[in-house]
């Protein structure tokens, strides 16, 4: 029998995404995966367990899952989770909390970064275009990551830096 921090969860569950300063290597992978998968089976809100999962995606992206149907996140389980990725990015050298550093697919399919700032010059030159695909962070549903989390730049949030 699954327990509830193993078991797959819905397309309705509610995610928080992380995204790395920087693209992770396999070590960095292998070392975050086991401790998520240490902290994430001792998760809970209040003494009760989560029904959650987490993992690493596209080695650049911590993402957290919790069916809040069955057991909802308090604050201070979210408190939790965020100190806890904050400890990981110290120990590691990574930041999960700037915001305004942006992910994309060059016209390779290759993932880069960028800042705010810098969005504007790679538009202007033509390196970042309307077409090109951004990672939506926003996003706070499982299913919708699995099924947008890469939306064309003229209809992303991120057009606003432009």
């Amino acid at each position: 029998m699954l327990t509830p921090s193993t078991e797959v969860l819905t397309d309705e569950a509610r995610i928080w995404i992380y995204q790395s300063d920087r693209v992770l290597n396999e070590q960095e992978i292998e070392c975050i995966s086991r401790k998520l998968e240490k902290w994430q089976n001792e998760w809970n809100t209040h003494g009760k367990p989560l029904y959650s999962e987490a993992w690493i995606e596209d080695q650049l992206f911590l993402i957290l899952a919790v069916d809040e149907s069955r057991q909802p996140a308090s604050g201070c389980s979210i408190d939790s989770s965020v100190h806890f990725i904050r400890q990981l990015g110290d120990r590691l050298s990574l930041n999960f909390f700037e915001r305004l550093n942006f992910a994309y697919l060059d016209d390779d399919g290759k993932i880069q970064l960028t800042t705010n700032q810098e969005l504007k010059r790679l538009y202007a030159k033509g390196i970042v275009h309307d077409d090109t695909l951004f990672y939506d962070t926003t996003l706070q549903k499982k299913g919708d990551w699995k099924e947008r989390k890469l939306v064309p730049l003229k209809q992303s949030w991120h057009q606003r830096f432009l």
